[in-house]
């Protein structure tokens, strides 16, 4: 029977059957905590407790495509460029998303609309809406060309990838010196400032910092965005003595499964209050990498490895000290500095905790019902196809970037052939990507580059999303809470490294061919150590060895793989075969529960003899291992997160009812393959 409702779900994807609604994501259909598995109730838009992503009912107001032509000159189809008029209409809607407290549309027109930069979505409360995502039925068309001060200038000598240590800016102005007069000033901004690097929109603030606002005044055109959004910098400071620091008096400022840290009062003079978004940043010490089985010393660098978002319930002090009530438990110990617990420094450095404010999070924001795309003159889309290398380096510019942003969510949207990741975040919570559908990227190699990439996010949703034509779907650098559920991919699932735990990935299928490997790249290559590699992604990854160092990190404590349709062609014309030991087609392992980085005593790093850990995922992606994939615990239900796997969404979308990708609708596509896995 499952065989022939797998093929059943084959059949109606190569058809493009009629739809259904999508299923039911609320809190009333969402299950409790399970004993011994993390809290995924709360994830998503709206911490899991939204009614359902914003209809028209929440609007209370609509830039009509008429007005948004009239009033600020975008209009489609005119062979204009309409990125100052639109970023012009999204400034606008600030006071009209906030006036009403409900949410302002920003109503595209059918057509095409052409952007030459960054579209800064820093507005709240804002939907941007297309027509639909359809270019050929009527749908919004944003059309990605990126002028000279948007294309990298500044390559690696190799010419493989942006070179984010040599694009930055140096300052040597006078400035004022709060006294009437003036005073000398003098830096440099990093092209990192920007990571993950520039993209189509950008979902975040565009404040400066006040130490950064005259050296962002006197920087060239291609250099201003180094700055945007820096309030929100954890080095923003502008003191000589390290600020928003954890509780230098303590060896561990804040314990792991607490909801309470200790913070410097005496260094910073923030008033906190209840409601504050606040982000917590640990540093990695010498003993971690040690314990993840990093070899090569050079590669142990401080970095803040461990991070996470909060909302504060409280502030307050105590016998101990001043602190902070935190919304939800600690996900690991705030160690108050890079040499804590005894570990021996790193670089001639140490670094302290930091607890801090986010000063200008954005949020309600969504994007819908648009096709987003980023031609490359001269090159065709063949060309990319099973090709893991980067085409053009200097415009591997990403779709939507998150960025200190939260509650947020992108919906009905199609991506084709962005420069980089369709989606990527950096600093996000509860976020909700649903209902989309991501094709290709011209740039898939050295870099890091063409994920649906999940990096600092957490607490968030990936629901129903088809993915083709990309290098990974990931959660990285501390990733955690967000659940990936009933998306449909050709691609792997990769724990990118970083200590990116407590994640879950349900009900997705995942077909992929040998083709997809590092080794297939034509120029500009990388695996995932850097250099090309050996062998071929199997639809798991998981980061070990001199792999798990400097910026990445091992992956982390107990990210769970439940009733997920695994296949994998291992060798070149081989047959796709069932992904063993996670995943057999004769439903066998259907209830089965692995947790991965786990033991029943906390974090434990993939061993095959029950000791070390491994020293690269390359070559054992099919073993069984001795310690760190724990699967004793099943589960009779077909879902983790929800209750009812055919509960069905109480509305649709606008727009979704016509929702077809190449003649394939994608809610019957990834709506009947999971209607096989919950079988």
């Amino acid at each position: 029977m499952a065989a022939r409702t797998l093929a059943l779900a084959a059949a109606a994807l190569s058809l493009g059957l009629g739809a259904r609604a999508g299923l039911d994501l609320t809190a009333g259909n969402r299950r409790s905590k399970i004993d011994g598995l993390p809290d995924w109730s709360t994830a998503g838009y709206g911490s899991g407790q939204a009614l359902s992503l914003p209809g028209d009912s929440e609007v209370g107001y609509t830039l009509s495509a008429q007005d948004l032509a009239d009033k600020f000159g975008v209009k489609a189809d005119d062979g204009q460029d309409d990125s100052d008029g639109l970023y012009a209409a999204i400034t606008a809607m600030k006071t009209q998303g906030r006036k009403v407290r409900t949410f302002a549309v920003i109503q595209l027109p059918p057509g095409k609309i052409q952007l030459s930069k960054t579209l800064h979505l820093d507005a709240n409360y804002v939907i941007l809406r297309g027509a639909g995502n359809d270019p050929a039925n009527g749908g919004t068309t944003l059309e990605f060309r990126p002028d000279k001060n948007t294309e990298y200038d500044v390559l690696t000598a190799d010419g493989s990838r942006w070179d984010q240590d040599h694009s930055g800016d140096t300052w040597d102005i006078m400035v004022d010196d709060g006294k009437g007069g003036v005073k000398p000033s003098s830096g440099e901004a990093s092209g990192g400032w920007i990571w993950p690097g520039r993209s189509m929109i950008h979902i975040g603030s565009t404040k400066v910092a006040p130490k950064w606002e005259a050296p962002y005044e006197a920087a060239p055109a291609n250099r201003k965005d180094l700055y945007l959004g820096s309030i929100n910098f954890h080095f923003r400071n502008n003191t000589h003595t390290p600020g928003f620091m954890a509780d230098q008096t303590k060896d561990i400022a804040g314990k792991m499964g607490d909801d309470k840290v200790y913070y410097d009062a005496q260094n910073t003079s923030w008033s906190w209050n209840a409601g504050q978004d606040m982000w917590i940043g640990v540093p990695v010490r010498k003993a971690d990498y040690d314990a993840w089985g990093v070899k090569n010393e050079s590669l142990k660098t401080n970095q803040y490895m461990y991070q996470d978002w909060f909302t504060i319930k409280s502030a307050g002090s105590d016998a101990q000290g001043s602190f902070l009530q935190l919304d939800h438990p600690l996900r690991f110990d705030v160690f108050s500095s890079s040499v804590s617990g005894g570990s021996e420094q790193m670089q001639n450095e140490t670094i302290e905790a930091k607890v801090m404010p986010i000063e200008d999070a954005v949020h309600h924001v969504g994007i819908e019902n648009l096709y987003l795309t980023q031609p490359l003159d001269g090159t065709d889309v063949s060309q990319a196809k099973d090709n893991y290398g980067n085409i053009s380096p200097a415009d591997a510019m990403h779709g939507m970037v998150f960025r200190f942003a939260r509650d947020s969510w992108v919906r009905n949207v199609h991506t084709f052939m962005t420069g980089s990741h369709p989606i990527a975040t950096e600093n996000a919570r509860y976020l909700q990507i649903q209902d989309n559908f991501f094709e290709g990227a011209w740039n898939k190699g050295s870099g890091g580059n063409g994920y649906v990439r999940g990096s600092r996010v957490w607490d968030s949703v990936y629901y129903n999303n088809t993915l083709r034509g990309l290098r990974h779907i990931t959660f990285q650098w501390c990733a955690m809470g967000n659940v990936a559920i009933r998306n449909d991919m050709d691609n792997d699932m990769n724990l990118h490294g970083g200590y990116e735990g407590y994640n879950l990935f349900e009900g997705n299928t995942v077909k992929i061919s040998y083709a997809h490997r590092s080794g297939s790249c034509a120029e500009n290559c990388g695996g995932e150590g850097g250099a090309a590699e050996e062998g071929t992604w199997g639809p798991i990854y998981w980061s070990a060895g001199d792999k798990a160092a400097k910026w990445s990190g091992a992956s982390g404590p107990q990210n769970v793989f439940f009733n997920n349709v695994m296949q994998k062609a291992w060798t070149e014309g081989g047959s796709i075969d069932d992904y063993t030991p996670y995943y057999k087609s004769d439903g066998s392992l259907q209830n089965t529960i692995f947790e991965f980085g786990w033991s029943d005593s906390g974090y434990k790093g993939l061993s095959t003899d029950g000791q070390s850990p491994i020293s690269d995922w390359l070559g054992n992606e099919q073993k069984t291992f001795a310690a760190g994939v724990v699967s004793s615990k099943t589960d009779s239900a077909k879902s983790l997160f929800v209750k009812d796997v055919d509960a069905q969404a109480a509305t649709t979308p606008k727009g979704a009812a016509s929702r077809s990708f190449a003649g394939v609708s994608l809610f019957v596509a990834v709506a009947s393959i999971a209607a096989a896995l919950f079988a």
